[in-house]
């Protein structure tokens, strides 16, 4: 009485709820694979007997035909034996398919039972484990760069970054609404393509200060835009579908290291007259 009491104060341990969801889902589980094995073996089992029962079949209405055959001498018996066979062994295949069907859907009926009871099961050993709070609790405290941050703060820091950034872009579009008063329609288009290009940097996560930024590609011939863009720094080749003129930018190649540059004062090194000499010895015995 007084351990039962003492049980009920202290609660249940940590250790007792474990082992007790270790075995119900241990047998649970291997429920599950029995009937997973039993739904294969009755496929294969179903298999076999159609098998079987094509071969013995047609062997037996080969005979059987033979024998009316050899008895009656007549084409009409025979022709009237063989659709009687053919009946009676599609009649067959059906039943044994309807049966074998039959203990399939049985098993899957147990199957998913199985499955459902083993989520269930799942699902308390979550809640009385407390699962969801912990892993709240530790995505939350396990976030940034060393997994040692609060997601929380991060993302308020995100959010105010962002928020800064906006309203940066806000003021600027109240200065270019003042400026474009009085400027051409190709110089207001050009500044409010830029404004646009920075929002869409900012708002797909990009910082405003990059240099590849997006840019309207302009013909130098005809100097009209027709709707194509691209990125600053690149290589890019393009021809106006208006007028049909070339356009071609190659990317700058990397400055040469100093390894690489050759000293323009550099003279060739001369050789020593002892080996000199000894060169010159050399190609005298040859000749």
């Amino acid at each position: 009485m007084l351990n039962a009491l003492r049980g009920i104060v202290r609660g249940k341990p940590k250790d007792h709820v474990i082992n007790r969801y270790t075995k119900d889902l241990a047998a649970i589980t291997t429920t599950i694979h029995d009937l997973q094995r039993g739904l294969t073996r009755n496929d294969d089992l179903l298999k076999l007997w159609q098998r079987g029962l094509i071969f013995y079949g047609s062997t037996i209405i080969v005979i059987g035909l033979g024998i009316v055959y050899a008895k009656f001498f007549d084409i009409k018996a025979v022709v009237i034996s063989l659709v009687l066979s053919l009946f009676v062994m599609l009649v067959l295949k059906r039943a044994l398919t309807q049966l074998f069907q039959y203990q399939r859907s049985r098993i899957i009926n147990k199957l998913n039972k199985a499955r459902v009871l083993h989520q269930e099961k799942l699902e308390e050993l979550k809640k009385e484990t407390n699962f969801y709070s912990t892993n709240s609790l530790i995505q939350r405290f396990s976030s940034g760069q060393n997994q040692a941050e609060d997601a929380l703060t991060l993302m308020d820091e995100e959010v105010k970054s962002k928020y800064e950034e906006l309203r940066g872009l806000q003021k600027e579009l109240k200065k270019l609404k003042t400026q474009v008063k009085g400027k051409s329609a190709k110089e207001t288009k050009e500044q409010t393509d830029k404004w646009f290009d920075k929002v869409l940097g900012v708002l797909a996560g990009d910082d405003i200060s990059t240099e590849n930024r997006v840019v309207p590609l302009i013909c130098k011939k005809c100097e009209q835009h027709t709707g194509c863009y691209i990125l600053q720094n690149t290589s890019w080749k393009y021809v106006c579908p208006n007028c049909g003129w070339l356009s071609e930018k190659v990317e700058d190649e990397p400055p040469a290291t100093e390894s690489q540059k050759a000293p323009k004062d550099q003279k060739p090194k001369k050789e020593p007259l002892a080996d000199k000499g000894a060169k010159d010895h050399v190609s005298s015995k040859k000749g």
